[in-house]
């Protein structure tokens, strides 16, 4: 399935680019990783992309495979993070990114 991205905010920092943007997930996320099309974010490449955690989740890049995982916390140890299993409906996920790249 797909990613929604509504872009909240662009600005430019020295020669780069940053966007903040809001991310829908969809009902059946896949293992490995959503593909995010990065000219959602008026990007070409990203450098570095943090999130918050929200609601037991939270988002990581795979800058090699341009891909958010998403991983929630484990019931027995809070702290630990663990990616979501193939098919988990996550549509009512929203998590705020912050790209950097160009």
């Amino acid at each position: 399935m797909a990613l929604t991205v509504s872009l909240v905010n662009r600005t430019v920092f020295g020669d780069k680019k940053i966007s903040v943007a809001d991310v829908t997930f969809d009902s059946s996320y896949a293992t490995g990783g959503e593909e995010l099309d990065l000219k959602l974010l008026g990007l070409n490449s990203v450098l570095f992309l943090q999130s918050q955690p929200k609601d037991g989740y939270q988002v990581e890049w795979d800058g090699t495979n341009k891909k958010l995982l998403v991983r929630a916390t484990g019931s027995a140890n809070k702290a630990a993070f663990t990616q979501l299993d193939s098919a988990t409906d996550i549509a009512t996920l929203v998590i705020r990114i912050m790209a950097y790249g160009s």
